[in-house]
C-alpha cells in the first residue's frame, strides 16, 4: 500500500478518521498476518523528540516535566516517543533503560540535522534492523526559519522561495523515513502540527502573518506524504501519525481534550526550554491556572503533555496494529 498524498488526506484521511494515526490498518483495507515485536527503539528527530537524563531524572523534556524524582519523574509527562516505547515494554535510556533505546534528537534540529543524527548512528557503529521500531519527527525548525526569514524581508516579495524551502524539506525528510525503511527499520514518521496554532503565531498576529505558518506548514506534510510513496512496502514498512490533524482536532474542541487553554504558553519563560516543570508554570491567565494536564502548549512552539499524550497514543496504536 503506498503512501500517495491524496489517498493519506483524502480516502484514509477522509473515510476512517485519523486513519493513519489511530485505527488498524485493517479497518481501511490492510491486514496483519504476524504480530510485530520491536526489540528496540530509536528515535530522530527535533524537540518534540529530545529526551536526555536530567539532574532530577525528569528526562529533560522539551515539555512540562514532573517535578517528581529520579526514576519516576522520568516517565511521568511523557513525550510522544516514550509512547511508542512503552507500547513494546521498551524504556529509553535516559529513563534508565537499556542504552540500545535512545533518542537521537537534537534541539533546534532542521530536516538536514536528522540526516546528521542517522549518520550519526551508524557511525557509532549502528545497524537497523527488523526489529527496530524507529520514530521520526521533524520539520518545525525549517518551518520557522523560512517565516522568519520572510518577516526579516518585511512580509514584501513573492513568497515562492520560502515554500519551496519548505517542500524541499519535507521531501527531504521523507527521503531519510525512505533510507531507514531500506536499511530494514520499521518506522513510525510523525506530520508536524500547524505552527499558525501555536503561541508563537498568537504573537505575531499584530505584527506578523501566521497565516504564512500554516501555510508553510501544509506545504511540508504535504511534500513529506508524497515523498513517502517511495518507501517500499508502503504501510508494511512505515506509519504515519497525522499530528497535524490531531493537534487541529484538539484546537477545535479542546472540552473534548479536558483542555482549558489552547493559546498561552504554560511554561514561565525562564524555565525554558527543558527545565519547565509542574512548579515553574506562569501565573493563572484570566483566572485558568495552568496545568501539565490542562493547558496544550508548553511553551511558544513545544506542546505539553497532553499534546504529546494524544500524538503518542496514536502513535502506539499505529506501531502496533500496523501490518510490519
Amino acid at each position: 500500500m503506498k503512501f500517495n498524498a491524496e489517498v493519506v488526506r483524502g480516502a484514509w484521511g477522509r473515510a476512517c478518521g485519523v486513519v493513519v494515526a489511530t485505527a488498524l490498518l485493517a479497518s481501511c483495507g490492510g491486514s496483519q498476518v504476524e504480530k510485530f515485536h520491536a526489540s528496540r527503539v530509536l528515535a530522530f528527530g527535533d524537540e518534540y523528540s529530545v529526551l536526555t537524563a536530567g539532574g532530577a531524572g525528569n528526562g529533560n523534556k522539551y515539555t512540562i516535566n514532573s517535578s517528581a524524582s529520579s526514576p519516576t519523574g522520568c516517565t511521568l509527562n511523557p513525550i510522544w516517543i516514550q509512547f511508542v516505547g512503552s507500547a513494546f515494554g521498551l524504556v529509553f535510556d535516559a529513563c534508565g533503560g537499556p542504552a540500545q533505546n535512545k533518542s537521537w534528537a537534537q534541539p533546534l534540529a532542521k530536516v538536514a540535522g536528522v540526516k546528521a543524527q542517522i549518520d550519526a548512528f551508524q557511525a557509532s557503529p549502528g545497524v537497523f534492523t527488523d526489529t527496530d521500531i524507529v520514530t521520526v519527527m521533524a520539520g518545525m525548525n525549517d518551518i520557522k526559519a523560512q517565516y522568519d526569514a520572510y518577516k526579516a524581508a518585511g512580509f514584501v516579495g513573492a513568497t515562492d522561495a520560502y515554500v519551496a524551502a519548505v517542500e524541499q524539506a519535507g521531501t527531504d525528510l521523507g527521503a531519510q523515513v525512505v533510507r531507514l525503511t531500506d536499511a530494514g527499520a520499521k518506522v513510525i514518521i510523525s506530520t508536524v502540527p500547524d505552527l499558525s496554532f501555536t503561541p508563537f503565531a498568537v504573537a505575531e498576529q499584530t505584527a506578523g502573518q501566521p497565516g504564512f505558518l500554516s501555510t508553510l506548514t501544509k506545504r511540508f506534510n504535504a511534500k513529506l506524504r508524497l515523498k513517502l510513496d517511495d518507501v517500499k512496502g508502503g504501510g508494511r514498512s512505515a506509519g504515519l501519525v497525522a499530528a497535524d490533524d490531531l493537534v487541529q482536532f484538539m484546537m477545535t474542541s479542546p472540552t473534548n481534550y479536558g483542555l482549558t487553554n489552547i493559546t498561552d504558553a504554560a511554561c514561565q519563560p525562564a524555565s525554558l526550554p527543558t527545565s519547565c516543570t509542574d512548579l515553574t508554570l506562569v501565573a493563572p491567565i484570566n483566572g485558568v491556572t495552568p496545568t501539565a494536564a490542562t493547558w496544550l502548549w508548553a511553551d511558544a512552539l513545544d506542546l505539553g503533555p497532553s499534546g504529546h499524550a494524544q500524538i503518542g497514543s496514536s502513535a502506539a496504536t499505529r506501531a502496533t496494529s500496523n501490518p510490519f
